[in-house]
C-alpha cells in the first residue's frame, strides 16, 4: 500500500484555485494521511486568509475526509467542526482544546475569556 502525508497547502490551493496537486496525490497513492494539526491549519487559513464562512469550510473539509483514501481522525474532526460551526466566537483551535479536554476528562486552563465561558460544553 503506497501512502503519503499530505500538507495543508496542497489542499488549500485545490479548494481555492483548483490546483491539482491534491487530486494527483489521490490518484497516485492508496492512502493519504491527514493529521488533525493539518485539518486545523487548513481551517484556520481558509477562515483568516481567504475569509470563507465557517459553514463552507466545514462542508469542504468534511467532503475531503470522508474519502476512503484519506486517513484522518474523522469522528474527532466532525465533533470539533460542529462546535466550530455553531460557536462563532471560538477559533478552531479553541474548539479542539475543548474537545480534547473533554475526551481526556481533564480541566482546560485558559486566560481566553471567550474560551473560559465555553469550558463546560
Amino acid at each position: 500500500m503506497k501512502s503519503a502525508l499530505i500538507d495543508s497547502n496542497s489542499i488549500v490551493q485545490n479548494l481555492i484555485s483548483g490546483d491539482l496537486t491534491f487530486v494527483k496525490a489521490k490518484a497516485e497513492y492508496d492512502r493519504l494521511v491527514l493529521p488533525m494539526v493539518i485539518l486545523l491549519e487548513i481551517t484556520f487559513v481558509l477562515e483568516k486568509v481567504y475569509r470563507l464562512p465557517r459553514i463552507e469550510i466545514v462542508e469542504k473539509l468534511r467532503k475531503i475526509i470522508v474519502d476512503p483514501k484519506i486517513d484522518a481522525e474523522r469522528s474527532m474532526y466532525f465533533y470539533i467542526s460542529e462546535i466550530y460551526r455553531t460557536q462563532t466566537p471560538l477559533s478552531i483551535v479553541d474548539c479542539y482544546l475543548l474537545i480534547q479536554a473533554k475526551e481526556l476528562g481533564i480541566d482546560l486552563i485558559s486566560l481566553d475569556k471567550k474560551l473560559k465561558r465555553k469550558i463546560k460544553i
